[in-house]
């Protein structure tokens, strides 16, 4: 992942998985819109945050701060904080 990559391309990575894995379109989910209310399972949000680890090569972003993340724009802020540290 490049410094390049702001915040709004990494939502629309995470939005695109999530659609993906909803089968649905990415224009039909909010960054502002909880997990919990897009109906994901917890092992659906895991599968999700491996494929953003992959897509973005980032190193391993922790399933215990994840579980505190109740929203895309929030996940994609702790997306964008390891990317930082990570390229120090």
């Amino acid at each position: 992942m490049t410094k390049n990559n702001s915040i709004v391309n990494i939502v629309n990575d995470i939005v695109d998985i999530i659609a993906n894995k909803l089968k649905t379109e990415s224009s039909k989910i909010s960054p502002h819109c909880s997990f919990s209310k897009l109906g994901l399972e917890s092992l659906q949000l895991i599968e999700i945050l491996y494929e953003i680890e992959a897509r973005l090569g980032l190193g391993h972003l922790t399933v215990e701060k994840f579980s505190k993340i109740n929203t895309i724009y929030d996940f994609a802020l702790m997306v964008e904080s390891n990317t930082r540290h990570t390229e120090k």
